[in-house]
């Protein structure tokens, strides 16, 4: 809607303007239309002009800054929270280096001995043997008779009371063109005890002729009771060519003995 008509001369003195606009009023053509407009001039206000703006003054200094306040009151603890999942098991280190040794320590007591058992039953306890295969030949010396000799020897024995020794002995004695000899064999219990001997000779008178081949074996079989102790035992075999021989040699011997529990 278009903005009401005003007297503008009244309004001019009421403004105290210098000059008022010479334009021609229109009058009223009718009692309600003035109405209308006097009813406007009681809302309007007249306008002013504004006034230049005035620069923007300084900030001011701030102000200091004001006390802390007090601590407010500690809140109650929150609920503890569920305990987290087991974390996988981590990777084995390297194993340490070994420690030193630790020092030995002192030495017991020594027990008391214990009391002697009782004596085993009768029969073989042990077996002790020597032998050899291998030929001792005759030896001939300008003005000696032909001889064979050697000797067997058992490691040591230890006897108890209560124990014998059964010694066997065997050799074998060959002789090439021989016209007269003897072996003699013998087993002892330590040097110069004799236990038991075996002879065995040919002599032949002078002219007779000569054996071509003569073998001889020799055995012997003892028990010896000689009782607790520790003895050595031998077998020696001596063969004589009294005559001479063309060849001839101590060939396989042996020599055992049994340990033997009597109770």
């Amino acid at each position: 809607m278009g903005r009401p008509h005003v007297n503008q001369q009244k309004i001019c003195k009421e403004k105290k303007a210098k000059a008022c606009p010479s334009k021609r009023i229109k009058r009223p053509r009718s009692k309600r239309q003035i109405v209308v407009k006097k009813q406007f001039l009681k809302v309007i206000i007249p306008e002013r002009a504004l006034g230049p703006i005035d620069s923007v003054g300084s900030v001011g200094s701030a102000g200091s800054v004001g006390a802390i306040g007090q601590a407010g009151s500690v809140g109650t603890a929150g609920a503890v929270g569920s305990g987290g999942s087991v974390g996988a098991a981590g990777t084995v280190g390297t194993a340490g280096v070994v420690g030193a040794a630790g020092a030995v320590g002192t030495a017991g007591v020594v027990g008391a001995v214990g009391p002697i058992g009782p004596a085993g039953p009768a029969g073989i306890v042990d077996v002790r043997f020597t032998g050899s295969n291998d030929p001792v030949p005759f030896v001939s010396n300008p003005d000696e008779i032909p001889f064979a000799m050697i000797e067997l020897t058992l490691p040591p024995i230890i006897l108890e009371s209560n124990q014998v020794v059964k010694l066997d002995a065997f050799s074998n004695i060959d002789f090439l063109s021989v016209q007269s000899y003897s072996v003699n064999s013998f087993i002892s219990r330590n040097p110069g005890d004799i236990v038991t001997v075996d002879n065995d000779a040919v002599f032949q008178s002078a002219g007779q002729p000569n054996f071509e081949q003569v073998t001889v074996t020799t055995s012997l079989t003892w028990v010896d009771t000689p009782g607790p102790g520790t003895y050595n035992y031998s077998f020696t075999i001596i063969a004589l060519a009294p005559f001479g021989i063309s060849e001839g040699s101590i060939n396989s011997r042996g020599f055992t003995a049994l340990i033997i529990n009597t109770n």
